[in-house]
């Protein structure tokens, strides 16, 4: 019976030890400031930022490598796709494939690759002489 006894203070305590935290939890104060989530890495340097892109927002897809680049040129989708090609190409990056066009002109998508990463561009006509652009960049 003592045995008994002895073996269940034994088993209570184990799991006392096994269920308790190793360490107090810090209490969070006004100083305290919560962990930040990591930060993206910035678009490479070579991906083309057309000239004149007005109103600019950046944003990156968490834990990927692609990044999102949105604004306004101040120009006709014609012009911003001649333009923007020519700053691609003279990057290093190679077109894929024909551009893709919208019947009536007003929405222009162009597609490169340069190593291992792609490049889409898609220019929209706003009003005759403003195109919005939206530039996603990642792996292939």
């Amino acid at each position: 019976m003592r045995a008994t006894a002895v073996g269940a203070i034994v088993l209570v305590s184990v799991f006392a030890v096994a269920c308790s935290p190793s360490a107090p939890p810090v209490a969070q104060t006004a100083e305290t400031k919560p962990a930040e989530p990591p930060k993206p890495e910035p678009i490479p340097a070579d991906v083309p930022i057309p000239v004149g892109l007005q109103a600019r927002v950046d944003s990156a897809m968490p834990g990927t490598k692609f990044h999102v680049v949105q604004g306004q040129i101040p120009v006709s989708v014609v012009e911003a796709e001649t333009a923007f090609r020519k700053q691609a190409e003279d990057g290093g990056w190679k077109i894929v494939g024909e551009p893709s066009v919208a019947p009536d002109g007003s929405v222009t998508t162009l597609t490169f690759e340069k190593e291992s990463r792609s490049l889409k561009v898609t220019l929209v006509k706003t009003q005759n002489t403003v195109t919005s652009m939206n530039l996603l960049t990642g792996p292939k």
